[in-house]
């Protein structure tokens, strides 16, 4: 199963979705607002892509929260994600335990397969 974690109103969300619809693959929406991903999955996530990867530095709660990014650990960035995950970047695609992340449709498509 596919399970495609983000933010509803978020427009790389809608086109993934788009795509993954075009695709005819099935598919679950985790909305992060609601179900937030575990520290165990987000610890994988990290493991598989990195955590410069993940963490989205253009949001506007990025921007809210007023942090310096560069002077921050890894385990400091972890806890922010894991507490605010509206700055994990996204689309965040996750299937047989592997991690996706960014809007690149070739590069979904491959990892989907």
């Amino acid at each position: 199963m596919i399970k495609l974690y983000g933010i509803p109103n978020c427009n790389k969300i809608r086109n993934t979705i788009g795509l993954l619809d075009r695709m005819k693959v099935t598919y679950e929406f985790v909305n992060v607002k609601k179900t937030p991903i575990g520290p165990d999955k987000l610890r994988k996530a990290v493991a598989s892509l990195g955590i410069d990867n993940l963490f989205n530095t253009k949001g506007t709660t990025y921007r809210r929260l007023n942090l310096d990014y560069h002077k921050m650990s890894p385990e400091e960035k972890f806890e922010i994600l894991l507490k605010e995950q509206s700055m994990i970047r996204r689309p965040l695609i996750e299937t047989r335990d592997r991690f996706h992340v960014g809007y690149d449709e070739r590069a979904i498509q491959s990892f989907i397969g």
